[in-house]
């Protein structure tokens, strides 16, 4: 969510941010709260995601996470991508609106500082010209916490052999946050896609920062490259926060040689609740 974007898309390692439930889903016993988010972000290109997210690691022996997210993307062929001519009364506009359910069930010990988790996967994907397709798919997590101050999590995702849903490939993620402090924190997360390169393997490194002013005020800086495209990524954000609600802004712009015609951004917001 919107809390991670502003710090390179570090959600493998931050049981604050909703969008663990999917990533990492070890982070819900770690968390070991109940806490419901929502989130909405807006990119260019009439790119818009819409996220829920609600887990509870306090009420029972277990943990149970739930996620929902949809991607609405217009996927309309351009003029160079098309082959030059175009049968009377066709029509290429694509619009695809792309959906990821989640559910999450893991456990662990030690004052919830060490947790295994599975999660469960329902994806798919509708588009006029593309057509529909779907997938259900499956994860398997584990994390810990050392000192109080060092997250980690380990997750292997997709584990079950399909015919490749794009954008749902076989990877390894990891997560890692250094929080010495209330105030200040370092994350580096990763995550190493095996199916999306005809040759070789994506690797995507995701960097942030983030200092609290007073511990009330977040401000969130980062960076990542996508390891399929080999596009980069500045990001940033801020927020408030305290011990039962969150407020979250979060931006994304591409950097570098491939963004030079035209830099695509997105702006997030997302609010959290703790009970």
């Amino acid at each position: 969510m919107a809390s991670a974007q502003g710090m390179g898309d570090t959600t493998r390692s931050s049981g604050e941010d909703g969008g663990a439930v999917y990533t990492a889903p070890a982070t819900v016993w770690l968390n070991g709260g109940f806490d419901v988010s929502a989130g909405a972000r807006l990119g260019t290109g009439k790119s818009r995601v819409y996220q829920v997210s609600a887990l509870d690691a306090q009420t029972g022996p277990v943990a149970l996470g739930l996620s929902w997210f949809r991607h609405d993307a217009d996927t309309s062929p351009g003029p160079d991508d098309l082959p030059g001519w175009k049968k009377p009364g066709e029509s290429l506009e694509n619009p695809t609106k792309t959906s990821v359910f989640a559910a999450t069930l893991g456990g662990g010990g030690v004052h919830h500082l060490f947790s295994v988790a599975v999660g469960l996967r329902y994806y798919t994907r509708m588009g006029p010209v593309t057509g529909n397709e779907s997938e259900v798919n499956a994860a398997f997590s584990i994390g810990g916490i050392v000192r109080d101050q060092l997250t980690l999590t380990l997750t292997a995702e997709n584990l079950i052999p399909q015919d490749g849903f794009e954008g749902a490939p076989l990877g390894v993620g990891t997560g890692t946050r250094w929080q010495p402090t209330d105030d200040f924190g370092i994350a580096f997360d990763t995550f190493t896609d095996f199916e999306s390169l005809e040759e070789g393997v994506g690797f995507t490194p995701m960097l942030g920062a983030e200092y609290a002013i007073a511990q009330v005020v977040p401000v969130r800086l980062g960076w990542t490259r996508d390891g399929v495209s080999g596009q980069g990524y500045a990001t940033a954000g801020l927020g408030f926060r305290n011990d039962t609600a969150g407020l979250s802004y979060g931006a994304k712009v591409e950097v570098g040689d491939l963004a030079k015609d035209k830099r695509s951004h997105w702006h997030g917001v997302s609010l959290r609740a703790s009970f």
